[in-house]
């Protein structure tokens, strides 16, 4: 420094700020938090195996609120038509317990004999079937949001499904007889359009598709990826099954009881609580199919992220 700099020359001005070379932490945007969402649901291309421990993931992520979406779907149209179908096994449980065949009543454990069903165990067997697809809109609907940062709440989901009912109604009944004719015609004949039509519900959800554009928009999908499909179908059979016959086995093991009224309402629970799991797993195993079909064809994960920056800045 020279000797008229010198002169000029002062302390710096501690109330003007100095330029610093160390990293300053700047504040978030204001704004909704962040949805912390694990790694196995995050939009990627995914084996049906995968796609599996993805489901259970899902169903694990908001266990309490996807178990209380569903049980507002299957109450009326499941759980009231299985009381009165009850009410009528405790009446064939007297007779049968006046004639000495109590073992006949509960003999079959969990399965169905269509023979002795009644009205109400019809009504109660379309209710399930009609509510596995409003649950996979629910599943549906919590997965889209997921992956774009949103936490859908309770009552979201359920305007959602109120939204979508006459939709998801509609292609059940359209989709219903070919899935009959299928399982008249052979059991692995039935998988066929049951793989077909197993997108229909997250395509009525995340896409607002009406019932027969839903139809034909699974078809396709499915198509795309028929066979990985068809094996995640099977790999999703051997999984309920294999619930139902623990829950049968349980049932069974205590059918040697004297206590049968008891008897008849644990089958009743273990069915609900296994219908309530299988639904919210089927719902959500179909829409990570769907994520994964269309990520392969489609890039929708790209289309995903750049709507998650949208939202969240």
């Amino acid at each position: 420094m020279d000797d008229a700099a010198a002169l000029h020359w002062s302390a710096p001005d501690s109330s003007v700020p100095q330029p610093s070379n160390r990293f300053v932490a700047v504040p978030e945007a204001t704004g909704p938090p962040r949805l912390l969402l694990p790694l196995t649901l995050r939009l990627r291309r995914r084996t049906p195996t995968a796609i599996l421990d993805a489901g259970f993931s899902a169903v694990r992520f908001r266990f309490v609120r996807a178990v209380a979406v569903s049980l507002v779907i299957l109450g009326p149209l499941v759980v009231v038509p299985t009381v009165f179908s009850a009410s009528e096994q405790f009446r064939a449980l007297d007779a049968a317990q006046q004639q000495g065949s109590t073992g006949q009543v509960f003999g079959g454990g969990l399965g169905t004999d269509f023979s002795s069903i009644g009205v109400w165990g019809w009504l109660a067997t379309i209710g399930s079937y009609l509510a596995t697809g409003l649950v996979g809109v629910a599943m549906a609907g919590f997965l889209g949001g997921w992956v774009v940062g949103r936490d859908p709440s309770f009552g979201d989901i359920l305007r959602l499904v109120g939204r979508a009912s006459p939709a998801v109604v509609v292609a059940a009944l359209v989709t219903l007889p070919l899935k009959g004719l299928g399982f008249l015609v052979c059991l692995i004949g039935a998988l066929v359009p049951m793989v077909w039509f197993m997108l229909i519900s997250p395509v009525i959800a995340l896409e607002r598709a009406g019932p027969f554009a839903a139809i034909k928009r699974s078809f396709r999908l499915i198509n795309r990826r028929f066979m990985p499909a068809l094996g995640q179908v099977v790999l999703c059979g051997l999984i309920v099954t294999v619930l139902g016959t623990v829950a049968s086995a349980i049932v069974a093991a205590l059918s040697a009881t004297d206590s049968a009224t008891w008897l008849v309402w644990l089958a009743g629970s273990l069915t609900m609580v296994l219908r309530v799991l299988t639904a919210c797993l089927h719902g959500a195993w179909a829409t990570l199919l769907y994520f994964d079909i269309r990520t392969r064809s489609e890039g929708i994960d790209l289309e995903m992220r750049i709507q998650a920056l949208e939202m969240n800045p």
